[in-house]
């Protein structure tokens, strides 16, 4: 499995990652064993990076039940202070989460510990940022992370207050290329791609709905896929989609991991034999790519 080094944190971590919303979302514990030879065929076929977050349903609970007993062998990152929750997040109640988060993953201590699409306003109040800078002086917290997208995330990466950012960036989503790219790499902060895969619909003649209990961005990332591939030449691209996609993120350098989750084991194998091919997408094909997005990306925010 390729690794990079996730920027100023100096941690080795797989060039793919596994992401759990999906598990933790759509499964249920008595799912366990489903969900313990997904966790366990990751880390055996060299995925040592998984990401989760206290929002994700059960998603903190199964990791610690899976995988407590493998601590060693990877880089647990979570998040807090999502507004879903509805929550006055201030800095006792990040601090609450946190501990919640340590005891549900069975861990003494969180790799990287990531707010959560805060916003701005909540950012510049700092006793959310300050919960996470003094769980990290008591150990609790390796580093201190930000997942986001558009302004909320570029308040982020030039505050200079985090060390790893978590963003969208797919085929149909290149906000982040243009935007962040630079700014992050500059400053070397680690970078964690979301939906690298653009949700799988690249392609897809149907809306396949494969992520359901979050239709909004899947219907938005269907309409960009259907406009985008019109656009598209005769260039030789690959027949393969998930390959396509996947191969399209992780071309660029400054990409230091993108986490990809799934519930159903097949596709992980999938996805470790595209990140085990030697195949590369042409330069043409990236070009074209680009261009497109520049093209006819006129008000598309990051998703």
């Amino acid at each position: 499995m390729q690794s990079n080094i996730l920027g100023r944190t100096g941690l080795k971590v797989s060039r793919l990652g596994l992401g759990t919303s999906e598990i933790g979302l759509n499964l249920a514990i008595n799912d366990y064993k489903i969900i313990s030879d997904i966790f366990n065929f990751a880390l055996d076929n060299g995925i040592d990076f998984i990401d989760t977050a206290s929002s994700y349903g059960i998603g903190e609970q199964v990791i610690g039940e899976s995988l407590s007993h493998r601590r060693s062998e990877y880089i647990l990152a979570s998040k807090t202070g999502h507004s879903i929750f509805g929550k006055d997040w201030n800095y006792d109640t990040i601090i609450d989460s946190i501990d919640k988060s340590l005891r549900l993953l069975k861990t003494d201590y969180i790799d990287i510990m990531q707010l959560h699409g805060t916003d701005i306003s909540s950012l510049e109040k700092g006793d959310v940022i300050r919960a996470l800078q003094d769980s990290k002086a008591e150990g609790k917290i390796r580093f201190i992370g930000y997942s986001g997208g558009n302004e909320n995330a570029y308040w982020a990466i030039t505050s200079g207050l985090f060390d790893t950012i978590q963003t969208s960036f797919n085929i149909v989503d290149q906000y982040a290329k243009d935007i962040f790219f630079d700014e992050i790499k500059k400053r070397n902060i680690g970078l964690i791609i979301k939906r690298p895969i653009a949700n799988a619909v690249w392609g897809k003649i149907n809306n396949p709905l494969i992520y359901s209990h979050m239709p909004n961005y899947t219907d938005e990332y269907f309409e960009r896929s259907k406009k985008m591939k019109n656009l598209i030449s005769k260039l030789n691209y690959p027949k393969d989609n998930i390959f396509l996609a996947l191969k399209f993120t992780l071309y660029f350098y400054h990409v230091h991991t993108a986490i990809v989750g799934t519930q159903n084991i097949s596709h992980l194998r999938n996805n470790i034999k595209i990140m085990e091919s030697k195949q590369q997408i042409s330069q043409e094909v990236i070009d074209e790519l680009c261009r497109i997005w520049s093209d006819i990306s006129d008000g598309w925010e990051q998703k």
